[in-house]
């Protein structure tokens, strides 16, 4: 969606979710068991796949199993210094793209269906590209020229469902929680909850938080040790957020150690020049 403020052009990406959302628990509908969620879980840090960790991670984040990238039938041809791919564009509305994941630095150029071309396999070079392309386009092509070879380990294409992911957008957002506030060190917010539901917030997960539902403690469950699902129970729930750095208070009782020992020194020297002197 555009729109234009002072004097600028502005894009509001109708996706993005907000910073915090219920996660349904086990009793909603088609949700996911406990042991579903928690081998989702497990299973992050291990998909290499980074359309199917999508998948995951929002199957996670809705309660229950969703596709939002399939996968698609494509054709290719690789030979010592080149690769050439080639699919059609599936009825709908979708977004196509690719992923040639390397075994090495092949130092390439992508040309992608003849509307632009980028380094690829290189420095700083991303891995997941978008094709342009309609819906029920035929005849696609993609080709990697390499300098140093060609050297793919696997070849992923696959649509991103817009409309689904649009449906999904919708629906988390209108679990936000109430007076959501983000200081320095401090999160806080108010949410209504059922027991086993979750509160996903975007904060990054740390051993440094301490949490507290209603004035207890609680323990967060880590999404791929970066950010974090908060238990809620029925009713109302005040979470806070609280950072406290790890070490922070031995580390202050050892650099007043370290002042203390400084001026024992300074003293056991001063007193050592006076004896000199007498």
């Amino acid at each position: 969606e555009e729109t234009t403020a002072l004097g600028k052009r502005l894009y509001e990406n109708p996706y993005a979710l907000p910073m915090g959302f219920l996660v349904p628990g086990e009793k909603a509908g088609d949700a996911l068991s406990r042991e579903e969620a928690e081998e989702l879980l497990s299973g992050l840090q291990q998909e290499e796949n980074p359309f199917l960790y999508q998948n995951r991670l929002y199957s996670i984040l809705l309660g229950r199993k969703v596709e939002l990238y399939l996968p698609v039938e494509h054709t290719g041809t690789v030979t010592a210094s080149a690769a050439d791919y080639a699919m059609d564009m599936p009825e709908g509305n979708y977004a196509l793209y690719g992923n040639l994941e390397w075994s090495k630095n092949m130092e390439g150029t992508l040309l992608v269906n003849g509307e632009y071309e980028t380094d690829y396999s290189c420095w700083l070079s991303p891995s997941v590209f978008y094709i342009p392309a309609v819906s029920g386009q035929k005849d696609i092509h993609v080709r990697l020229n390499a300098k140093n070879g060609i050297g793919i380990a696997s070849d992923q294409f696959y649509v991103l469902d817009l409309d689904l992911l649009g449906e999904i957008s919708a629906l988390l957002s209108e679990g936000m929680p109430e007076d959501l506030t983000v200081e320095n060190g401090k999160v806080s917010c108010t949410v209504d909850g059922e027991d086993g539901e979750y509160l996903f917030l975007s904060v990054p997960y740390e051993e440094g938080w301490r949490i507290t539902n209603n004035n207890e403690t609680i323990e967060p469950v880590p999404v791929d040790d970066c950010l974090m699902l908060l238990p809620l129970s029925g009713g109302e729930n005040r979470i806070v957020l609280t950072y406290h750095v790890r070490g922070g208070r031995a580390g202050i009782l050892g650099s007043v150690a370290g002042i203390l020992l400084m001026l024992f020194m300074a003293f056991l020297e001063k007193r050592q020049i006076k004896k000199e002197k007498i």
